[in-house]
């Protein structure tokens, strides 16, 4: 399924029109949690994780993609508890 996800969100036009809605970083966001993710598109990942796959070195520049793709419906997520990882889903058909 990740392999699907990646294909279709790098196909040209549908790689421009995402960057267009949550920019470069949430293309990027997206890219991470799709190849991470398991057979239904599912990932459970650390905040920490995620910033150092991506490069981000504050939790809040992390937060504000996050929120950008969520706020765009490309991106679902589920916090986690203190002592568990966030959960995303990718509703990429």
């Amino acid at each position: 399924m990740s392999d699907e996800i990646i294909k279709k969100l790098t196909f040209s036009s549908e790689q421009t029109r995402i960057t267009k809605l949550v920019n470069s970083n949430g293309f990027a966001l997206l890219i991470a949690l799709a190849k991470h993710s398991n057979d239904e598109g599912v990932i459970s990942i650390s905040n920490e994780s995620l910033m150092e796959i991506l490069g981000f070195e504050s939790l809040s520049s992390l937060k504000r993609v996050r929120d950008k793709c969520i706020e765009s419906k490309l991106l679902k997520y589920t916090k986690g508890n203190k002592n568990d990882s966030g959960v995303y889903v990718i509703p990429y058909e």
